[in-house]
């Protein structure tokens, strides 16, 4: 489910409103996130992709659960954090996996490689990628 486009504010406020359902709030939160924070104040993202996990892990969402973990899995990347970016990215998976998104666990397997590849392990990194393949595949 996805909500307009909208400015911080407005995002903000539509997360804060009780009376929306829990899909609108999460998702208002999410974007606010992804389009706000993640690539300017990844330190605020991250914290914030927190709050969105504990909300998502109090209503029984999965999807969203994953969604936080990827997020601040990314966070932590831009900050120079690679191992803390690759555990949460291993914690996504078993959310995705518990879900059966494969597709949501062959995501989660490229964007390890890609830290495993910046870390200068290929080996690591070309196994994660193969292992992406077969379940494109």
């Amino acid at each position: 489910m996805t909500i307009a486009r909208s400015d911080p504010d407005s995002l903000y406020h539509t997360w804060k409103d009780a009376s929306q359902p829990d899909s609108i709030r999460l998702e208002a939160l999410r974007e606010l996130i992804w389009d706000h924070q993640l690539f300017v104040k990844p330190d605020s993202a991250f914290a914030q992709a927190q709050v969105l996990y504990n909300e998502a892990e109090a209503h029984g969402n999965d999807e969203y659960r994953a969604l936080a973990l990827n997020m601040q899995a990314i966070a932590l990347y831009q900050q120079g954090d690679l191992n803390g970016a690759l555990g949460l990215y291993q914690r996504g998976i078993s959310v995705q996996q518990a879900r059966g998104d494969s597709l949501g666990v062959a995501a989660f397997l490229h964007n390890m490689g890609m830290i495993s590849r910046d870390q200068g392990n290929l080996q690591q990194a070309m196994g994660l990628f193969t292992r992406e393949q077969r379940i494109q595949e």
